[in-house]
């Protein structure tokens, strides 16, 4: 029993982090917004500096992502779906891609490759979320 309240603690606690990460690099941008709410506390520092919380929660979410997923491998076998059990594979592959593509923004690149990665991350974070709400759907 406590297995499987330490695996649905770590998926939701993962779920809340991506919502909590994908919004920081919006909250962290200078915008109208953020200076008219006071969030552009950090004004005097670059915008890729200014990212690192957006950083580690990303990290965070892979690891405890990794976590969720090994807890009910270790212990007594769960009742799941395999249609939501391939879902949170490929979601979980696509976490540490996203771990990758972070750290390769983080580095100073032309341009037109930092746009062009940009959209690629987006886009596989919103396939993501995609493939992580069809699994929650499936095996709640």
């Amino acid at each position: 029993m406590l297995n499987y309240f330490a695996t649905a603690g770590t998926g939701w606690l993962a779920v809340i982090a991506i919502a909590l990460g994908g919004l920081l690099p919006y909250l962290l941008r200078r915008t109208v917004i953020s200076c008219a709410t006071g969030l552009d506390l950090v004004s005097g520092r670059p915008y890729l500096a200014r990212m690192w919380p957006h950083y580690w929660i990303g990290y965070t979410v892979a690891g405890v992502s990794t976590m969720h997923a090994s807890l009910p491998m270790m212990k007594a076998p769960m009742r799941f779906d395999p249609e939501g059990l391939w879902l949170a594979t490929v979601a979980l592959a696509m976490l540490w891609l996203q771990v990758w593509t972070g750290l390769l923004l983080r580095e100073p690149m032309a341009p037109r490759t930092r746009v062009a990665l940009r959209r690629f991350h987006f886009w596989t974070i919103f396939l993501t979320v995609t493939l992580i709400a069809l699994h929650i759907r499936i095996n709640r």
